[in-house]
């Protein structure tokens, strides 16, 4: 998971990782990471960017 504020830092970092192989999840501040996390735990899709 790729996790910054800064939408061009993010952006550049998940396109090195997708071109290297990676699955890639995207957040953009600190909640919503934890949200990602926990509905993945417990079963439920998310709607996520990545």
């Amino acid at each position: 998971m790729v996790v910054d504020d800064n939408d061009s830092v993010r952006q550049t970092l998940a396109t090195m990782l997708k071109e290297l192989g990676y699955e890639i999840e995207i957040a953009s501040d600190d909640f919503e990471p934890l949200s990602k996390l926990v509905f993945d735990i417990a079963g439920y899709p998310h709607a996520g960017n990545g």
